[in-house]
Formats: C-alpha cells, sequence, structure tokens
C-alpha cells in the first residue's frame, strides 16, 4: 500500500529487509510501525521537489532483536503537522509496542534527514 502512495508521489524508496517468515512480534504491531513511520515520511517527501524524495527503510533480525530503521528527507519549511482529532497517535502507538516488547524507541532530524529507529525484543 505504502510503496503505491510513493510510487504515485515519485518518491524512491529503498528497501533492505532480511527477516525470517515467522516472528514473534504480531503482525499488527509490525503493520502499526511500518504504517505510522511510512506514512510520516511520504508526507515529509511531499514538501520536497521531486529528485530529493527518497525514502530508506531497513528491516532485520538478529540475534533476539527486531531492528527497524526509517530514514527521509524533511524541509523545515514543510506545509506542517497535521491537525486533527488524532494527531500524535502514530508515534504513541509505537511507543506503546515498543514498550510491550521490551525495546527502544529513538528519532532523530540531524543535516535535513529525519531516522526512526526502533528495536524489539523477539524469542525466535
Amino acid at each position: 500500500y505504502y510503496l503505491r502512495i510513493a510510487e504515485r508521489n515519485n518518491i524512491n524508496v529503498k528497501l533492505d529487509v532480511t527477516i525470517p517468515e515467522v516472528l514473534t512480534i504480531s503482525s499488527l504491531s509490525l503493520s502499526i510501525i511500518i504504517g505510522n513511520t511510512f506514512d510520516n515520511a511520504i508526507e515529509a517527501c511531499c514538501d520536497l521537489p521531486a529528485e530529493q524524495r527518497i525514502i530508506h527503510l531497513q528491516l532485520r533480525k538478529q540475534y533476539r532483536s527486531l531492528f527497524y530503521r526509517l530514514e527521509n528527507p524533511y524541509s523545515d519549511t514543510s506545509r506542517g503537522i497535521r491537525i486533527g482529532e488524532y494527531h500524535g497517535y502514530g508515534l504513541k502507538n509505537i511507543n506503546r509496542i515498543v514498550q510491550e516488547n521490551h525495546g527502544n524507541f529513538y528519532t532523530k532530524k540531524k543535516d535535513g534527514v529525519f531516522t526512526v529507529q526502533v528495536r524489539l525484543n523477539c524469542e525466535n
């Protein structure tokens, strides 16, 4: 779904995904993380010229941890943050999932690049 939206908006998406077929993390939890971060990245990229639009997603399972990292450029002069009844719940939902899985959640803005990193504990 998000790849199609990115393509329609001329956003280059680089995927680096290496995970086993079965994870102990629920598919719902994983889709909340990917969906919220990807949605935010697409919105940020749409405020940039087409040649600057890129999203880099990494997802790896290593030992007993699942690592997720998403990077995208952003503009300080963007349209602004969406305002509405449900604004701000995406990152809160990600934080809830991270806490439930005894993981870590980190965001960073530096040199025009926004980075989200998530580490979740998983047993398989």
